[in-house]
């Protein structure tokens, strides 16, 4: 053991090693004078990487993983227990050996999601397993189960994940799986576990929601495999899937040609399509001369691994096309390499030839070379991967969610990127054994043409590959990426602030001086009587509505099937009037479905404006993989009655002809706007969308040929299908530049879970929750544009200091006397705006740190994620920021000048807190 600790602090010492200064390009210890001491450094610097990299993998070998290499891990046998809410029961049932049954007893009302529940002993290291197979069936003699199944999700817990705005810094629930689970046989369920951190697991959750049966019923589920799979000894792992160790090969071919940004990086392409070398400044950091990379396709039905497309590499002056079919996997390839200023732009686009429906995979990969690379996989998050590279020869970590990605090493940083105007499926992705860094795209290619004459059969894509700033990784990655598309953030809201409904504002009864004092700035759905105040105080109006569902609701139903819901939909449609005569008398139909409805600008009476509003949704509603209709039959207070409606998710996209994307605009928003602006004097400032970014995955045939971005497929069963929020993104484009002409806005309730691609058309980004559950990717897609939650009752200290870090405000539920003070605070921050790289470092490596303004206005924001009262030097580089140091003040959660000392200051922090600062 003791050996074992000087070791690694040995490579600790060496991998620490920054104390250089640039030299021509290069970096080398400030004591190298001489060009010939140079060059022996920049060899010395080479077997130090080596060294360190190759001892790392010593080390790893000997660390505990919690697992063989190679061995499939059984969790059937280990102890799983299930849970339900009180006032219901659940209890084991005889079965098979080595099944395990679990019978839920719900009354329909106080059950609290029924789960079944894995806890290991202790965490396990589970990075060398890639798939968790499922075997699962459900029973039930309750009709509405048997017609519509149960809707299961799998989550994984990992220590080392946790969200650090929630008491007790409880872990993140990854979501591994999400699938219906139907009566019958039994369904086996491959689910993948890449892109999940899993070094420290904790346990699984096999939730089994219940919803929408909201009635007394009973039902059971079976589980009678759990094996967590891995690759073997003589197996490798590429993108999740295992192949055999001589699957992956290729080679780069001669040099074609030289990609060569303005700030130093060079890629190198050869003539067989593959990456030769990549370098900055001169030293390459990245050889491929052997091993693929570069373009390569994958067939994802038929399993098979990826093959490099090589065809015809040319280089025309400063680009580089390359053109290659693919006859064992029947495609084309056409890509395009472009040089502007830098970053270098990679644009392709991927052919079918055979004809059918093809489930496609596009990559493009880049050799690193053995180094002590760092990955990051969010701006808290930097891992070691090729630290691993022995002990767990199957590792990949992936990025997603985040518009770029970052690896880097002493000297050398690299980034890769997806523009947020054009939607794919993609993934970031760096496997250490493959010595690799990639992205991939999922790609369905189908017969047939889309709307605009285009076919089905070819998908487009493009990335951009660019250098960061390997002291700051990924938040330099990010601060460069801002530079390079500032159109994906334009701020059209002059403020920041929270936000309420009307009738939450109503409940609150509080005094004008109040709304002010606590940041109130966002009137949700206002009410009329309440406009002229908001107009004359700074709160923005906005007119509510919630375009992509349709609520549809059933209240004399007690208990509906689907069928019944489906019949009682058709019915209204065809104009039935026993169902009409039902429908009319329901509250929430009172309340148009959720969409604003005005006689006097719609030019409808309103049986004619329901009828057409769901005819719409009819058109554009989204079907699931069994080919029918969703129809999410659920209870909700607001429905009235006794709660019981069905919610339809629709495809928003305006090129679907009499679909809900253009009636929610031209038949329920600007008749509102305009009855606003009768009725008050002056015009609304925007629309509050509801239920955002909410929709799942649509497999609406009818769909594809309208949709503008490629099609992608579900990686379970290689179905095509729309993605998750693609067609509301399309609608968004095609919304908002109508909608920011009028200087009106686009605030939206969102679950942050899928919003990547629609943050470029959001202006006010909310969360109906008591913290923003991913606040650090919220703030990265936002930069500066106003982000609010809306927690309804006074929350813990902790979750509300984590979100003032990054500038979230809350909304109705904090004690005034929290947001008086910090209000203010919040909107210095605000003008100031959030900028990625901070130029600031804690002597004291858990304190936050994140930054906003330059120059004469620039503030550090400081988070203290532990227990205890922390003392810590912060380190600024002053030159950096703009700053002819002066001083120092502390402006929350007191005001006070702080010590300076050598080139920074000193600081005081409670535990939890968040403590700003004023730099100058």
């Amino acid at each position: 053991m003791i050996i074992t600790r000087a070791l690694q602090q040995f490579v600790i010492f060496f991998a620490s090693q920054r104390n250089t200064i640039a030299i021509t390009g290069r970096s080398y210890p400030q004591h190298c004078k001489t060009r010939l001491c140079q060059e022996l450094c920049r060899c010395c610097r080479g077997m130090i990487e080596w060294f360190t990299i190759l001892l790392a993998m010593v080390l790893a070998a000997w660390a505990p993983t919690g697992q063989a290499v190679g061995a499939n891990l059984n969790l059937t046998a280990m102890p799983w227990h299930a849970y339900i809410g009180a006032g219901c029961s659940v209890r084991t049932a005889p079965s098979d050996a080595g099944t395990r049954s679990y019978i839920f007893n719900c009354n329909g009302k106080s059950e609290a999601f029924p789960h079944i529940s894995l806890q290991n002993t202790g965490p396990r290291d589970w990075r060398g397993f890639n798939r968790l197979l499922l075997k699962m069936r459900l029973i039930s003699t309750d009709t509405g189960i048997r017609a519509g199944g149960e809707h299961v999700t799998v989550c994984l817990y990992d220590g080392n994940y946790r969200h650090e705005n929630l008491p007790g810094d409880p872990p993140v629930q990854q979501v591994v799986g999400n699938f219906k689970l139907c009566t019958g046989g039994w369904q086996t369920l491959k689910l993948n576990l890449n892109g999940v951190a899993r070094s420290n697991v904790l346990g699984i959750d096999v939730y089994v929601y219940e919803m929408p049966y909201a009635y007394p019923h009973m039902f059971e589920v079976q589980i009678a495999q759990a094996i967590l799979t891995g690759p073997n000894a003589d197996q490798i792992c590429f993108d999740s899937h295992v192949f055999s160790v001589n699957a992956l090969h290729g080679e780069s071919g001669r040099s074609v040609g030289t990609l060569k940004t303005a700030d130093g990086l060079d890629l190198q392409i050869g003539s067989m399509g593959g990456v030769r070398r990549w370098l900055i400044n001169g030293a390459a950091f990245g050889t491929g001369r052997r091993q693929p990379s570069g373009f390569m396709l994958r067939d994802a039905a038929a399993d098979s691994p990826p093959i490099m497309v090589g065809g015809r590499v040319v280089a025309k002056g400063r680009r580089i096309v390359q053109e290659g079919v693919v006859k064992k996997l029947g495609l084309k390839l056409h890509a395009v390499y472009t040089v502007k200023g830098d970053m270098i732009t990679v644009r392709g686009k991927v052919t079918n030839l055979r004809g059918g429906t093809r489930a496609v995979t596009v990559y493009f990969g880049i050799p690193v070379n053995l180094l002590n690379w760092r990955w990051d996989e969010g701006l808290e998050k930097p891992t070691h991967p090729f630290r691993y590279i022995h002990a767990i020869p199957s590792l990949e970590e992936v990025v997603t969610g985040y518009p770029v990605c970052a690896l880097s090493t002493t000297g050398a940083g690299l980034a890769m990127g997806i523009r947020l105007d054009q939607p794919t499926v993609y993934r970031f992705v760096i496997n250490p054994h493959q010595h690799l860094l990639y992205i991939a795209f999922n790609f369905a290619l189908l017969d047939g043409m889309r709307w605009n004459k285009k076919p089905l059969s070819s998908a487009r894509f493009s990335f951009i590959i660019y250098r960061c700033n390997p002291q700051w990784g990924l938040r330099s990655a990010l601060e460069r990426y801002y530079h390079f598309f500032p159109q994906f953030f334009v701020n059209h809201v002059a403020r920041g602030g929270g936000w309420d409904f009307p009738f939450g504002r109503a409940q609150a009864k509080q005094t004008s001086k109040q709304l002010l004092a606590g940041g109130y700035r966002f009137d949700w759905g206002v009410f009329r009587k309440d406009a002229r105040w908001n107009h004359d105080h700074g709160a923005l109006n906005l007119l509510y509505i919630e375009p992509e569902f349709l609520q549809l609701s059933m209240g004399y139903f007690q208990k509906p099937t689907y069928q019944e819901a489906m019949n009682f939909f058709m019915a209204l449609i065809h104009g039935n009037n026993d169902a009409w005569a039902k429908f009319m008398k329901l509250p929430y139909t009172k309340g148009h479905c959720g969409h604003f409805w005005s006689k006097q600008y719609s030019g409808m009476e309103l049986r004619s404006f329901l009828t057409a509003l769901l005819k719409a949704a009819r058109t554009s509603g989204m079907y699931s993989a069994n080919g029918k209709l969703i129809l999410g039959i659920h209870t909700a207070p607001w429905l009235g009655e006794n709660g019981v409606g069905t919610m339809i998710p629709c495809d928003l996209n305006p090129n679907i002809p009499d679909g809900l994307g253009k009636f929610d605009y031209y038949h329920c928003m600007l008749p509102n706007a305009r009855a606003f602006e009768h009725t008050m004097g002056f015009p609304a400032d925007g629309f509050a969308l509801d239920s955002f970014d909410s929709t799942p995955n649509d497999y609406c045939q009818a769909h594809f040929q309208y949709s503008k971005f490629p099609l992608s497929f579900n990686p379970r069963t290689d179905e095509p299908m729309i993605p998750a929020t693609f067609s509301t993104v399309q609608w968004l484009k095609w919304l908002s530049p109508m909608c920011h002409q009028h200087h009106e806005i686009l605030m939206t309730n969102i679950d942050d879970q899928n919003v990547t691609f629609s943050a470029p058309y959001i202006d006010v980004f909310a969360n109906e929750s008591p913290v923003v559950s991913r606040p650090v990717l919220l703030r990265v897609l936002a930069y500066h544009r106003p982000i609010t939650y809306l927690p309804y009752s006074n929350q813990p200290k902790a979750g509300v200091q984590y979100n003032l870090l990054w500038d979230d405000y809350p909304g109705r539920g904090i004690k005034l006397s929290v947001l008086a003070p910090m209000v203010p605070v919040l909107d210095k921050l605000y003008q100031a705006g959030w900028e990625p790289v901070t130029w600031a470092h804690s002597t004291y490596p858990a304190i936050c740190i994140e930054r906003y303004g330059h120059g004469d206005i620039c503030y550090l924001s400081l988070y203290n994620p532990t227990d205890n009262t922390v003392q810590a030097q912060i380190n600024v580089d002053w030159s950096r920021l703009g700053i002819q140091r002066s001083s120092v003040r502390m402006i929350y959660p007191k005001k006070q000048y702080l010590s300076q000392h050598g080139n920074g200051f000193a600081i005081t922090m409670q535990s939890r807190e968040t403590t700003v600062v004023y730099l100058r």
